[in-house]
């Protein structure tokens, strides 16, 4: 127990000595009017010393010297710092340097020891803690007497290694002195502020310790997750999926999910014009670069340009720090020479002129699409189109069979939700920021549902009756089997109603008894139980199939008064939320695209009954995909198109489709509907 308290008095005083002395003299400018860096850059070349290299580190007094990576730290109250003091303690750690550099043993013998004491910082309050708790047991006593051996392990190690300390201020001092780089007054000073600087790494051994009794074992480096999260996506995996399952993992111990969402969207987002930029200031061209290294650039580049909050130093710093945790040491000086370049050059970068790059940079889309987009569209409907693909709010479809919309609006703004009501489709809500969706007591009771304003058109076009039998050829994730099922309820629900009023007219109770079904199919189980969990979350009447599309289901042929291909398609449309699509789609794969929805088709319109609707939609913007095939569908598979009036007025239309382009809260999307 003495040796703690010991211990603990000697970090107070350490803690206390160097803050009282380095504020008192962090007032007075050195004559120079040279910074901390750059002073220890020039001792260490004085000296000889060319492959270490000189880094801003957060934090206060937390300066120090890694020999292991040759990296001198300096903390914000050094790096950029004119004052003597800031100086006085560049050159303690400059001291240290000299030390590794000329093999000086006593540093030798405290690397020796190092290891040991910090197993006795990250254990000691650990083993005391737990000790504390078992406090009658043998077990507990014996916890705490480890704990407290483990503790006074780390205060011999601060002891014994004084004389390292005192050893690197007097180097520090003599250099200074040796080079002219203060004069006798300045260097008065700097004795000062030295004696109290040899005393640092006791304050900043407490300060770990502090730190490890308050830290959770499972700490995240939450860059070095959008790290991962990136070189997934990278190797093929949906954007979308890896966010959701990344911040489910991390639920409890992620200390900001929206600066992981952020950055993770922003620089997939923005992904083009950050590549252009590290182009501009980088000898290595991104096309040449390892995946690890360029991701690294790209979402360190986002912070720069787009998170102010983040401050430069630390964005250079954290992206040295992940190089080398991934093993690339040998490329951590390009990574901070590169960042380090963009950072004070960012408001010079020279952005192309000429047309279709100037908008391929600029909103971060490949010059295909653009000129896809003024092919079929019209000459400058890509500066359109893409000036309305943002991020839109989210939106929440009420079920209405289970809840109205007024009382959900009344939950939500209850809980601090800002919420208002679509002027489009009046069962949805729009909400900036509902947090994480799933807490939301009206979502686990699947009074509400995630659906885009465009999406919900396609079952307001479908309008089932309550008795209809529909069959979703294309159904994951659920959302519009879902959506058309509450239609059918509600329709039921308010039928019901009508004939509980005229009670006396029982062949219309008779009638109204039976409530139809939604058939929802995908081509694997694992779709199917998507489709299953968002049906049972919301309790609607739909029953799932495994089925291929692609395949004819000879049972299903014409037995269904509705039938629903919503068809896999390029996704033009939705990018601004899934910023991968993009840059996975090409020329070619549209082709193909067009011939497997073409397919799905040819076997969805065989479900029909006659007199039954086929609903044909995508999520894209592309004539192929949309006009094309609704054409093809009337012309080859003798389907009539039927006006789409069912659909809200803003909206609707005596055409039988609607190709609705980015706009107000609302995707990109294609809808088609025919009779049989």
């Amino acid at each position: 127990y003495i040796l703690v308290i010991i211990g603990v008095i000697l970090c107070a005083v350490a803690s206390w000595g160097v803050k009282r002395t380095f504020a008192k003299y962090s007032n007075v400018g050195n004559n120079k009017g040279i910074t901390g860096a750059e002073a220890a850059r020039a001792i260490l070349e004085s000296q000889g010393i060319y492959d270490v290299e000189v880094v801003h580190i957060g934090g206060e007094l937390t300066d120090n010297y890694n020999p292991r990576s040759k990296v001198l730290s300096l903390s914000d109250s050094t790096y950029a710092s004119t004052s003597v003091a800031a100086v006085g303690v560049a050159a303690h750690e400059c001291g240290h340097a000299v030390q590794h550099n000329k093999g000086y043993a006593p540093i030798a013998m405290r690397n020796a020891i190092l290891p040991f004491a910090n197993l006795g910082s990250t254990l000691s309050w650990i083993l005391i803690v737990v000790g504390a708790f078992m406090f009658h047991s043998n077990t507990g006593q014996l916890l705490i007497n480890i704990g407290i051996i483990a503790f006074a392990a780390v205060v011999l190690f601060q002891l014994v290694t004084l004389p390292v300390e005192f050893n690197a201020s007097n180097r520090a001092i003599r250099i200074l002195k040796d080079i002219g780089m203060f004069d006798e007054s300045e260097l008065s000073m700097t004795k000062k502020v030295l004696g109290a600087a040899a005393m640092t790494y006791v304050a900043s051994a407490a300060s770990s310790i502090l730190q490890e009794m308050t830290k959770s074992p499972n700490s995240i480096n939450e860059r070095n997750i959008v790290l991962g999260m990136l070189i997934k996506v990278y190797n093929g995996e949906l954007s979308h999926i890896v966010l959701n399952e990344t911040l489910e993992k991390y639920n409890k111990e992620l200390v900001s999910r929206s600066f992981i969402t952020r950055l993770f969207k922003g620089t997939l987002e923005r992904q083009i014009e950050l590549d252009y930029i590290i182009d501009c200031f980088s000898k290595t061209k991104t096309k040449k670069m390892k995946l690890t290294i360029l991701t690294i650039l790209r979402l360190s580049v986002y912070q720069l340009k787009y998170m102010d909050s983040v401050p430069a130093s630390a964005v250079c710093n954290e992206a040295v720090k992940l190089a080398r945790k991934h093993k690339f040491a040998g490329l951590s000086g390009f990574v901070n020479g590169v960042l380090r370049t963009i950072a004070r050059e960012l408001d010079n970068v020279n952005y192309p002129t000429e047309y279709p790059e100037n908008l391929s940079v600029k909103y971060s889309i490949p010059q295909w699409i653009i000129l896809m987009w003024d092919e079929q569209y019209g000459e400058g409907a890509s500066s359109e189109i893409l000036a309305n693909l943002n991020q839109k709010d989210i939106s929440l479809r009420v079920n209405t069979s289970l809840a109205s919309v007024e009382d959900i609006m009344t939950n939500l703004k209850y809980n601090n939700v800002d919420v208002s009501k679509s002027t489009i489709v009046d069962t949805m809500l729009l909400v900036k920021d509902a947090g994480k969706l799933d807490n939301l007591d009206v979502f686990k009771a699947g009074m509400v549902t995630v659906q885009n304003l465009s999406s919900a058109l396609v079952g307001l076009a479908a309008n089932p009756k309550a008795t209809d039998y529909v069959i979703d050829v294309c159904a994951a994730p659920g959302g519009k089997s879902v959506h058309m099922a509450d239609i059918m309820a509600t329709k039921k629900i308010k039928m019901n109603a009508s004939s509980t009023e005229t009670s006396n007219n029982t062949a219309n109770c008779s009638e109204n008894s039976s409530l139809g079904v939604v058939e929802a199919r995908d081509l694997s189980q694992s779709k199917v139980e998507l489709i299953k969990d968002t049906a049972s979350r919301c309790h609607m009447n739909v029953v799932t199939k495994v089925w291929d599309g692609t395949k004819l289901d000879e049972e299903a042929v014409e037995k269904a008064d509705i039938v629903l291909a919503d068809v896999p398609c390029s996704g033009l449309g939705v990018i601004a939320g899934k910023s991968d699509i993009k840059y996975n789609t090409s020329p070619e794969g549209l082709e193909e695209l067009v011939k497997l929805q073409r397919q799905i088709v040819a076997n969805a319109v065989k479900y029909v009954k006659p007199g039954g609707k086929l609903i044909y939609s995508t999520c894209t913007v592309n004539k192929k995909e949309n006009e094309e095939n609704a054409k093809w569908i009337e012309q080859e598979l003798n389907m009539k198109g039927i006006p789409l009036v069912y659909l809200p007025k803003e909206v609707a239309s005596d055409k039988n489709y609607i190709s609705i382009m980015p706009h107000d809260g609302m995707d990109g999307f294609f809808i088609a509907a025919f009779e049989k």
